[in-house]
């Protein structure tokens, strides 16, 4: 969990299945690092953006794809995710 930058204030969004070896590893390290999981039920770029915002989230997993739909949907109506560390 500290080698991938997991700490105490860590929140983090899951927006794919965890039969997802990503998903297993941040949902791990969040909770040994003492974070908050949140979770979406399926991945929408809204949704996801919105919810970034509103619960100040710091970590994800995600496959590129949905990388790639974040930025569109950002790109096209703005939004605040500068609370994603890298």
């Amino acid at each position: 969990a500290i080698a991938l930058r997991y700490h105490g204030a860590a929140r983090t969004l899951l927006t794919i299945g965890l039969y997802s070896n990503i998903s297993w590893v941040a949902m791990l390290c969040t909770v040994l690092a003492g974070g908050t999981l949140v979770l979406h039920e399926r991945f929408d770029p809204a949704a996801f953006v919105a919810t970034a915002a509103r619960e100040r989230i710091t970590h994800t997993a995600m496959v590129p794809i949905q990388f790639q739909r974040v930025v569109e949907q950002l790109q096209a109506e703005g939004g605040d995710v500068s609370s994603l560390q890298a």
